[in-house]
């Protein structure tokens, strides 16, 4: 007899299975259910632990009060993007960040409430089991017990040393011989082309490139490419370090630019997030995908712009569903996104600067952004134009009046300061100027 279908993991049904698992998982001793009851009960969970007290333990892991309150959130669901955006960070860091939450909320700071309220809307109250979870759920988690099992195996797999035959390959590759590397990918069928592809995607500094040369020989390129069932994970990383004859290669092979790469981005998402307008380039000239206006004003399509625009200038309803985050690759996760038209126009209008879109900057101040928008971090158009180092776009900038005085949050920091500490040379002078 064949077995049921998987439950969908948004599910409330899904949630009672997991409920039911822990309350077995419970009475067999496993230590993991043991220490996940007690987390929640404290010292009750050794005197009882039933079906309703399992729920609990599954409502509390998201963040509800109780069983019925967690019950709710599935009678008027939200659509939730699944994208996780944990890097190799130890365990610690993320809970620094929830210890910091809970002295922001304590401290009554707006922004905390709004981080708090954006995924604990009923909440008047947290402790530090509630800023774990709203941490997990700005880095794309449902709980916190999932981060940090994703975190740490993270970590681990990023530790482990290369096997012998991954390093047989970048010797292959090093040594431009193309037919030693087919016929030691048919010799092993575990070796995985397309991690080889996003070994060399890596900028020449990242360990993960290990022995590779900085130019990698063609056919060599091709080999891994022919050989590669699903190019989506090698053309997001080279999307994003901004390898453009590799990226070439790859959309000529059909890598396709409207699928979500693991990570739960795209690769034009991947490259206007990172400011590599070259890369950028290529992939817009294929699909903007998702299709957003920050997405259309950082690959520079200013053809595009106008459909998020009413007759009367104003944003079309549209404009509002689909948002950027830059801490899909990485950023410190920001503010929940508010509904003012004025924070849309400068997502569009900052992404536009960081990948030295001119003319689209343009177009947008011209439909109300303005120059000195800081939508994320505390950082303006300035700021991202001077990380990216785009001179025409920072001497642009500069021509509208931009405030130089401006500080971001994360390094309290003007766009000088930042261009000093990149020596960014060029762009000091304009600043300075």
């Amino acid at each position: 007899m064949p077995s049921d279908p998987p439950l969908p993991r948004g599910s409330l049904e899904f949630q009672r299975k997991q409920a039911k698992r822990l309350l077995r998982e419970f009475h067999l001793g496993e230590p993991e259910a043991l220490a996940r009851a007690e987390a929640v009960l404290g010292a009750r969970a050794t005197v009882r632990f039933q079906l309703s007290d399992a729920l609990h333990v599954i409502a509390a892991e998201h963040g509800h009060r109780s069983w019925p309150r967690f019950r709710r959130e599935f009678e008027s669901p939200r659509t939730v993007r699944t994208v996780h955006r944990i890097g190799v960070a130890a365990v610690s860091m993320y809970e620094e960040r929830a210890q910091r939450l809970l002295e922001d909320w304590a401290a009554h700071l707006p922004e905390a409430a709004r981080r708090v309220h954006s995924h604990l809307p009923d909440h008047t109250s947290i402790g530090l089991p509630d800023a774990r979870v709203v941490i997990a759920r700005e880095y794309g988690y449902p709980t916190w017990r999932e981060l940090v099992a994703d975190a740490t195996r993270a970590r681990r797999e990023y530790a482990a040393p290369p096997v012998a035959n991954v390093l047989r390959a970048t010797e292959l590759i090093a040594d431009e011989d193309a037919a030693g590397l087919a016929a030691l990918l048919a010799a092993d069928p575990s070796l995985s082309p397309e991690s080889l592809l996003e070994r060399i995607a890596q900028p020449l500094h990242a360990p993960e490139r290990l022995a590779l040369p900085d130019q990698v020989e063609t056919d060599c390129l091709s080999v891994l490419i022919e050989r590669s069932v699903d190019l989506v994970g090698p053309l997001n990383i080279a999307s994003c370090f901004n390898q453009v004859e590799l990226v070439r290669l790859l959309l000529d092979a059909g890598a396709p630019v409207e699928r979500f790469a693991e990570g739960g981005i795209t690769a034009l998402q991947t490259a206007v997030y990172h400011g590599c307008a070259a890369t950028g380039d290529l992939l817009a000239a294929v699909a903007v995908v998702p299709d957003a206006l920050y997405l259309a004003a950082g690959a520079g399509r200013v053809d595009l712009l106008p459909r998020w625009f009413d007759s009367r200038g104003g944003l079309r309803p549209e404009a509002f569903t689909e948002r950027p985050n830059l801490s899909d690759v990485g950023w410190p996760p920001g503010l929940p996104p508010s509904g003012e038209p004025a924070e849309v126009l400068g997502e569009a209008f900052t992404l536009a600067c960081y990948n030295g879109r001119v003319a689209a900057a343009e177009w947008l101040c011209r439909h109300g952004a303005e120059v000195d928008a800081r939508p994320y971090l505390g950082m303006t158009g300035l700021h991202l134009a001077v990380l990216a180092d785009h001179g025409a776009m920072v001497e642009w900038l500069l021509g509208q009046g931009a405030d130089t005085a401006l500080r971001d949050d994360q390094y309290d920091s003007t766009p000088l300061g930042w261009a000093e500490h990149l020596g960014r040379t060029a762009q000091i002078e304009l600043l300075i100027r």
